[in-house]
């Protein structure tokens, strides 16, 4: 939008190099946020990933001991890194699909 009103020259006055002033502005503008919101979607990622893994860890070892003759560890242990794969990768894709649009 802005680069209609430089190419209209809608602003009395004004010399190239104020529309790009501005113009480089909105451009370090953008950089910021975009950066500002994927290190917040990153950090709130990793606290969630670490929470639900720390739960999850909790309750498997709360389990009675009948759970752990029944099921091998090797299938616990896979279970576990699996579902926060599975976690990781969802919620990145989500964050990348809300920040790009």
């Amino acid at each position: 939008m802005f680069l209609a009103f430089w190419s209209s020259y809608r602003f009395p006055g004004w010399e190239n190099e104020d529309y790009i002033a501005v113009y480089a502005s909105l451009g370090a503008a953008l950089a910021l946020i975009t950066s500002t919101t994927a290190f917040t979607f990153t950090v709130v990622g990793l606290r969630a990933s670490k929470r639900l893994f720390a739960d999850a860890l909790d309750h498997v070892v709360r389990s009675p001991i009948s759970f752990f003759d029944t099921v091998p560890m090797g299938r616990i242990v896979s279970r576990l890194t699996k579902d926060v794969k599975q976690l990781d990768m969802v919620s990145q894709s989500f964050c990348i699909s809300i920040v790009v649009g």
